[in-house]
């Protein structure tokens, strides 16, 4: 995933900054995008890439890794997942 960082600042009217928080949830039905900055959430899911392939995890190992242009001393990555079964 790719979040387009100009368009970020258009929205936001600034860039990412320390202390921001972006979280996207993945969830077939209810992906979203989000940046939390100073108490206030900004939808930002018009800044992630149109071209985007969405996380999924499978069965078995699942790695991710992340990159910045800038700032990645700053960075935390953290996937959280709920495990959901099928029933009859």
């Amino acid at each position: 995933m790719r979040i387009d960082t100009v368009r970020l600042q258009e929205l936001t009217g600034d860039g990412m900054g320390n202390g921001d928080t972006i979280m996207i949830s993945t969830v077939l039905g209810r992906k979203y995008a989000t940046l939390l900055r100073s108490g206030v959430y900004y939808n930002i899911i018009n800044c992630i890439d149109r071209d985007v392939d969405w996380f999924q995890l499978s069965k078995g190992d699942n790695i991710f890794a992340y990159m910045a242009e800038e700032g990645f001393s700053n960075l935390e990555f953290s996937i959280r997942h709920q495990t959901l079964y099928e029933g009859v």
